[in-house]
């Protein structure tokens, strides 16, 4: 079995550790000009930000090409959002963790326990199926685990999870990310 996960540790640590922005131009980097999805569509970095646009606070910006993206790009966005899907279970965990309800800490709630464990669980397989090298068609399905596994942990954070300037914001954008540059019959 061929193992991959140092072809894409870059673009991995950027989403985890830094912004969608440093991320997808760490992606970018490898392929030349921003590449397009099947709609024509890319999302690249920006220099500047638009305060009232979700995908300005993320520093990114929308545009047309004609340069497809192909497999290997959808193999290191899948390893981008995995990035971005980690770093928001950390999020919602730092969250969770002071909060309590009726004296009991949230994070000791069993429904609790297991949205987060199964989101964790997603992100494992996801992992493991990145370093084992996926074939093409196994893509998609990691796409939508990873929106899968991110919808979960949004529902944990309450209303803050869907402010665009917080987490929520970020997994909107990995979750956009993967409808562009992806086949919408793949992810459905």
């Amino acid at each position: 079995m061929t193992t991959r996960t140092h072809g894409w540790q870059d673009v991995y640590q950027a989403a985890r550790a830094d912004s969608v922005a440093a991320a997808l131009s760490t992606l970018h980097a490898r392929f030349g000009p921003p590449t397009a999805g099947p709609g024509g569509h890319v999302i690249s970095a920006c220099r500047s930000t638009v305060d009232d646009d979700l995908l300005g606070r993320e520093g990114l910006v929308a545009s047309s090409t004609e340069c497809r993206a192909g497999r290997d790009f959808a193999e290191g966005l899948a390893w981008l959002r995995l990035g971005l899907s980690e770093r928001l279970l950390d999020e919602c965990v730092a969250y969770l963790a002071p909060r309590t309800t009726g004296g009991t800490a949230l994070l000791e709630l069993q429904m609790v326990r297991g949205d987060l464990a199964d989101a964790g669980a997603e992100q494992m397989e996801v992992r493991a199926t990145l370093v084992g090298a996926p074939a093409p068609e196994d893509l998609p399905r990691i796409h939508r685990r990873l929106t899968e596994a991110d919808r979960v942990l949004l529902r944990l954070l309450g209303a803050s999870g869907f402010l665009a300037g917080g987490p929520g914001g970020r997994a909107v954008v990995s979750e956009l990310l993967a409808d562009i540059y992806l086949d919408r019959e793949d992810l459905s």
